[in-house]
Parts: C-alpha cells; structure tokens; sequence
C-alpha cells in the first residue's frame, strides 16, 4: 500500500507528452491529465541553453496539464568533476528562475522536474529541489522523475521526500532502465517487492511497448497514479489502446 498521500486533485492516469505534435483531444478531463515538455534546459559551459517547447498539442478545454522541464548536461568528457560543480553551481539560480517563471504564469497544481543526475550530481540536484519549492508558489507541487534504482535500495532520496522535504511527488520510470532493468524486474515482479523509498509508492512511469510493461502494469495500477510514455504520437485511436490495457 502507499506510504504517502499522493498530491491532491490530479488525476491518476496522467500522458506524458514530449516534443513532438501530440493529438491528446478524447482526453478525459475528469480522470486523465497530461504531462507536458514545457522546455528543455542544457547546462553547458558557455552557460544555460533554454529550448522552450514548439510542437503543438491538441487538448480539450479545462485539460489538466503538468508543466515538464527537463534538465540535461551537455559538458565536455574531459571536463573535471569538480569542473562540473562549479558549472551547475554557477547555472542553478537560471534554473529555479525556468520553473518559476513557468508556475507563475500558467499556475499549475503541480511542475515536474525530469532530471536523470549523475551520481556526481546529487548534492547539486538536492539543492536544487530545496531552492525550487523555497521559490514556487506554495499552490504548487513540486513532482521529480526518478531513475527506478534510486527507488531500490538507494537511500539518497529519503531526505528530499520527507513530509517536510521539498518533493512532493516521486515517479520511478520503469522503462528504458538499461543495466538496471534485471534487478529491478526481479526485485519488484519475481520476489512481488515494492520500492524500498516510501516516496516511490504513489506514482509511477510506464511504456506500453516493452516487454515487462503489463506485468508492472498489473502490479502497480491499482493504488497509484500510472503516468504512461509513447513512442509513438499520441492519437485517439492509441489513447483508446492505452485505456484498453488498463481496463483488462
């Protein structure tokens, strides 16, 4: 069972819907919402590069949106560790000022931020969180994506997630794991495990077109909000698809 409240008033089938056109208008508004990229922000060593989104989305009015950013690092191989914290150090207010600007304007219930972070990069990234919901408005939570490991036996996340951390949202991606995938599987579907961080248990991240999406679909739907990636264009005729599976 879930070990924390899920953020209020949000839907719990949500659409992630990434830099592409995306024909989401069958949406059901009352029960599905959709996560989009709002813009993409390299850290890089000339400084922070914005690319806001330009494909468009075709949505239903009073649809539930989800304002995404992704962070990306886009630093020279030779470049020092500590070259690396002096670069993110030096971008993190640039940062925080994105998401800001964006919850001000479209006053979203909640922002997520989707940021795959090196080990290297976690004091830097918890400091961010920490700055984010010092600077967002308190109407807004604050939802991160989560490689599925940090959610197994890594404790970095414990701290962040807290009742009286700065995330309010955690959604372990079980897809595209990599090396990961096999512990993962075996860990939550052959031993019947959940997560081991309390954070990971109300949400999750899915693709349909992989091969242990319905069993991670069977064993996490029905006590948690499902976001669900494609790999194709969302359309109704596979938004149909997508609510096939889930009703099986």
């Amino acid at each position: 069972m879930c070990a924390r409240r899920p953020i209020p008033d949000l839907p719990t089938r949500v659409y992630w819907a990434w830099e592409r056109p995306e024909d989401l208008s069958t949406l059901n508004t009352h029960t599905e919402a959709v996560a989009y990229l709002a813009a993409t922000l390299y850290l890089t060593p000339s400084g922070l590069r914005t690319y806001t989104r330009r494909q468009g989305l075709r949505l239903p009015a009073k649809a539930v949106l989800i304002p995404v950013i992704r962070i990306e690092e886009n630093f020279d191989a030779a470049m020092s560790t500590e070259q690396k914290h002096i670069l993110r150090a030096a971008q993190l207010s640039l940062i925080v000022s994105a998401f800001v600007a964006l919850a001000r304007s479209e006053r979203p219930l909640a922002i997520q931020i989707d940021y795959d972070a090196p080990q290297s990069a976690r004091d830097f990234y918890a400091r961010l969180l920490r700055e984010l919901r010092r600077n967002l408005p308190e109407s807004t939570a604050l939802s991160m994506t989560a490689l599925a490991s940090w959610c197994v036996g890594d404790p970095w996340l414990r701290e962040l997630t807290a009742d009286d951390g700065p995330v309010q949202e955690v959604v372990p991606m079980l897809f595209r794991m990599g090396a990961d995938g096999a512990n993962i599987y075996r860990h939550i579907i052959v031993r019947q495990n959940d997560f081991t961080i309390a954070a990971c248990r109300t949400s999750v991240g899915l693709i349909l077109d992989e091969r242990h999406s319905a069993e991670y679909l069977r064993y996490f739907e029905s006590d948690r909000r499902v976001y669900f990636f494609s790999a194709q264009t969302w359309s109704p005729a596979l938004l149909d698809y997508t609510r096939r599976r889930l009703s099986r």
